[in-house]
């Protein structure tokens, strides 16, 4: 049956080759009409389209989010690509106005678009929370592509496109009109593969889907594309390591200020136990608790430059004054010698004139003594001679001992 001039209008209209619909042998009246109804319900679709795409903005792992409805042109052209499968499929073998919009999921099309591959696992949960999918998740991928972040997600079925599209879909229900379920179709993509789509569909669509020279390009860039992504993933993760190393560092740094303050008003305690002739059971018990926070400040420190740097800020040789500070330090003294000397006014006055005020020589000297036992069995041992050595430098003389 021959086209009339009206109908071959609308084909023209519709961007559609007469020899090409005419050799369908379809009747051209259910085109038409499905347009014309289509026209009509526009608006309602443009609103139901705004809304998901508004409930996908809201999504943390989305970068952006496009929406659209389909163009009726291309509403018409799929219907006739549909007749010309060599199996059409019954629902498209009996589509009519009062069906089309059931049958055809993707009149109402939003774009999620996401900046690195692994925020599409975000962008997954929140659709699923967001809606029932009333299609098995479709996942597009290029052969040879990495599946391993999908290989958890048995209910998406995985489809490689021949033409390298990469694309996450999902169908989902947005609206009835007329009594009919009208669906949604969300597509989930990375920035270079939204890209790369753009460019493609730019470039082939419509006249050049077919070349080869145009498609070798067209690989190439898709493969360029995907390095991208790669690449974008890679210094994500080298952000995300990076902080975490400051915030590790920063951690490490107010564990060393809780340390070091610690051990300040230990030192400080000591002092004032020295100042104050305390007993020596007393003094011992203090420098336990400033060698046990020393221990434990120095077991907190990981890495070999930080062990490093602390050895160089807090190792230094006790500087010492005069010869009879040398010599308290390089005798082998009985317990006895030594607690005499704790006790020793002169010993406090002493350290109060003469001494660096870094305390570390205070603490080689107590160590000399409290390493080799506890102050009871020094005392109980009377004159034992205690074997330990302490090395430090020869300190230059003062000028009032030359």
């Amino acid at each position: 049956m021959s086209l009339l001039e009206e109908q071959k209008k609308f084909l023209l209209q519709m961007g559609i080759d007469v020899g090409r619909f005419e050799s369908l042998g379809r009747d051209i009246q259910i085109l038409i009409d499905i347009a014309n109804d289509y026209e009509v319900h526009k608006a309602d679709l443009l609103d139901e389209a705004s809304y998901v795409a508004n409930k996908l903005q809201r999504c943390e792992g989305v970068h952006t989010v496009r929406s659209r409805i389909k163009d009726t042109s291309h509403l018409v052209e799929k219907i006739i690509r549909k007749w010309e499968s060599k199996e059409v499929a019954e629902k498209y073998d009996t589509i009519s106005k009062d069906n089309y919009k059931s049958i055809i999921s993707d009149l109402i099309g939003v774009r999620a678009i996401y900046l690195f591959k692994r925020d599409w696992e975000i962008v997954h949960n929140h659709i699923l929370s967001k809606w029932q999918v009333q299609e098995e998740v479709v996942i597009y991928h290029r052969e040879g592509d990495d599946l391993a972040k999908y290989e958890h997600y048995t209910d998406c079925k995985k489809e490689v496109h021949d033409k390298g599209y990469r694309s996450i879909h999902y169908i989902i229900p947005a609206t009835k009109i007329e009594g009919q379920s009208v669906n949604c179709e969300i597509q989930t993509r990375t920035i270079f593969e939204e890209g790369w789509s753009e460019i493609d569909h730019k470039v082939r669509y419509p006249s050049f889907s077919d070349d080869p020279y145009l498609q070798e390009f067209l690989d190439i860039f898709n493969r360029t594309a995907g390095t991208a992504d790669e690449m974008g993933s890679f210094v994500n993760s080298l952000r995300e390591l990076i902080k975490v190393n400051v915030l590790l560092e920063e951690n490490k740094r107010l564990t060393s200020k809780l340390h070091e303050e610690k051990i300040r008003e230990l030192e400080e305690k000591i002092d004032q136990l020295f100042k104050s002739n305390a007993a020596l059971e007393e003094v011992e018990a203090a420098y336990n608790s400033l060698k046990e926070a020393q221990n434990q400040k120095n077991k907190d420190e990981t890495t070999d430059s930080q062990e490093l740097l602390r050895k160089q800020n807090t190792t230094a040789n006790p500087t010492l004054v005069g010869s009879f500070a040398q010599d308290i330090l390089k005798a082998n003294l009985s317990s006895s010698l030594l607690s005499a000397f704790y006790n020793n006014p002169e010993y406090i006055n002493y350290i109060n004139n003469h001494l660096s005020n870094s305390g570390l020589w205070r603490a080689a000297l107590m160590d000399k003594y409290f390493s080799e036992s506890n102050v009871g069995s020094n005392q109980a041992k009377g004159n034992e001679r205690h074997s330990a050595t302490i090395k430090q430098e020869e300190p230059k003389e003062s000028d009032n001992e030359k």
